[in-house]
């Protein structure tokens, strides 16, 4: 089976997009929020790494250091990403379909709020107009996302909540697609960068906000909630399936993913993750 190539690409003011698969890069000074003994932010300069399917993103990471360094870790993810590339693909899609569900829920969200709002007797009139056109502007982009069959049986709130549940569903399956393709956990090579999601800026935020080592340990969270919704396409025994499951449960782990969320992305008991952490 031929190896996929993954060159290396820097965004420069040449930087265009190949068709297939590459690591692009840019030169980023990262801020530390913790002040230093003369009340000033540190400044570490690194890079932001940007594993790409033409103008796709399927994953991204960040490194500091010198140029050097950072070109030498640049090789080093691509010389080793090219199996892990079926596993991105799906997750990349994953990420993608709650991203759909998200904003479809928080859409229909607002058109029921400034719809209710459009109601309120006591206001003027043209607070009536305001919050109408609000209502209509996001319907708009419900009955863009919401299929016209399920439009025609259902009220749009209910349409819009089975949508998205169905984009949930297919979220699901496309992590559990992730943890079939990826390499044999037992005796994988871990990638050398730390790859995270193609998440919007705002949840990449607010995911490196509330935890960084959750954030770090993105791609093994990420095989760990396919894990946990496993379903029969993986034609593994019972003890291959065990062996790579503690496997996949270690590397998180070790990435420093709390015990407490391995345990409940994957469904395994915390003592479990104990014992085979001992061994």
């Amino acid at each position: 089976m031929e190896t996929e190539s993954v060159p290396v690409l820097e965004m420069d003011d040449a930087y265009t997009p190949v068709d297939g698969p590459h690591i692009a890069w840019e030169p980023r000074r990262f801020v530390s929020e913790i002040l230093d003994v003369d009340g000033l932010q540190g400044v570490t300069p690194g890079a932001l790494f940007y594993l790409r399917e033409g103008r796709r993103t399927l994953a991204v990471a960040e490194a500091v250091g010198s140029r050097r360094a950072l070109l030498d870790a640049a090789d080093d993810a691509a010389d080793g990403i090219a199996p892990w590339l079926p596993a991105l693909r799906a997750l990349a899609d994953a990420v993608r379909l709650d991203r759909t569900a998200e904003t479809l829920e928080l859409h229909i969200g607002l058109l029921l709020y400034h719809w209710e709002a459009s109601k309120d007797l006591d206001a003027p009139q043209d607070h009536y107009r305001e919050e109408l056109d609000r209502a209509y502007a996001y319907e708009r982009l419900v009955r863009d996302v919401v299929p016209e069959q399920d439009q025609r049986t259902m009220r749009l709130p209910q349409a819009a909540e089975a949508h998205s549940q169905r984009l949930r569903g297919q979220a699901t399956s496309r992590r559990v697609d992730a943890v079939i393709k990826m390499p044999d956990p037992r005796t994988a090579t871990w990638p050398s960068l730390r790859w995270v999601g193609p998440y919007s800026r705002e949840k990449h935020k607010d995911i490196k906000s509330r935890s960084e080592d959750v954030w770090y340990a993105d791609l093994p969270l990420q095989l760990l909630r396919g894990w946990g919704a496993l379903d029969t396409r993986a034609e593994w025994g019972e003890a291959e399936r065990t062996a790579r499951r503690d496997a996949l449960v270690g590397w998180a782990v070790r990435w420093g993913l709390p015990k407490s969320t391995a345990s409940e992305a994957a469904g395994v008991a915390r003592t479990t993750i104990d014992r085979l952490l001992s061994r």
